[in-house]
Formats: C-alpha cells, structure tokens, sequence
C-alpha cells in the first residue's frame, strides 16, 4: 500500500511520534520500515502540500502536528521500478504467483486495515476473494 498520486483519496490511519526533531522522526520511520530516509517523505507548516497529499496542511494543523511524515517509496510492479500496475495486472500476478509467494501476498491483503478500500482492494476481494481479516 502506498501513496498513489492519480489513485483517490482514502482514509488514511496515522499515529503521534513524539522526538525530538523531525529527522529524528524520519530516521525512526526509516528504521521501521526497513526503507532509507530518503524513501520518507515529510511536509512542515509553511511548506507547499505534496500533490498527492491535498489537504495536508488543514488537517495537520486540526490535529495541532508539527510535522508530518510517511512512507514514500517509489513504484514498482513485478520487479519494475516506476511502474504503477493496473487492476487487471495485479489480479493477474496474483493469481499466477506459485504457491508459497501468493499464501504470503493474500496474508499481506487480508490484514492491511479495512479502511484500505482501494480500487486494487475491491476487485481482490471480488476476484479471489481475499476478504480483510482482523490479525
């Protein structure tokens, strides 16, 4: 699951991070996510919103943050860098994947929160049936 700039707007979860600074933060993120720094994004106050984060700055400051951080990696779609699949595409790796990697995919789909209701998402669970679990 990642940050879609042509995909539409969804609920997003999130959670405070109290450090010190906001490279702190970014290292922290960085560490959880096993990804670079350079794969988290971040936006301050004062700062233009990212174009795939309208709203950004509302939101963040109803909820009085000082900064605000995610994970940003790049696309990537059956080993291709920058690629941002179709529907249809992932319905078909999915389905063809050889049997330990698709247990493994369908476990990942089935515990991403329920609020994740992508369009991706939606036809999963109508073509394979992967409906979400509470894990």
């Amino acid at each position: 699951m990642v940050i879609e700039p042509t995909a539409e707007a969804l609920r997003t979860l999130w959670a405070v991070m109290a450090l010190a600074s906001l490279q702190d933060a970014k290292q922290a993120l960085a560490a959880r996510e096993g990804t670079p720094v350079r794969n988290i994004g971040s936006w301050s106050p004062g700062e233009a919103a990212p174009a795939a984060i309208g709203g950004i700055a509302g939101w963040a400051a109803s909820k009085k943050l000082a900064h605000v951080i995610w994970t940003g990696l790049p696309s990537k779609f059956d080993g291709v860098n920058g690629k941002t699949p179709t529907v249809d595409e992932v319905i078909k790796l999915l389905s063809g994947m050889e049997e330990a990697k698709r247990v493994k995919a369908e476990r990942y789909i089935r515990r991403a929160p329920r609020q994740i209701a992508t369009a991706y998402r939606k036809r999963i669970e109508e073509v394979l049936g992967w409906l979400p679990t509470d894990a």
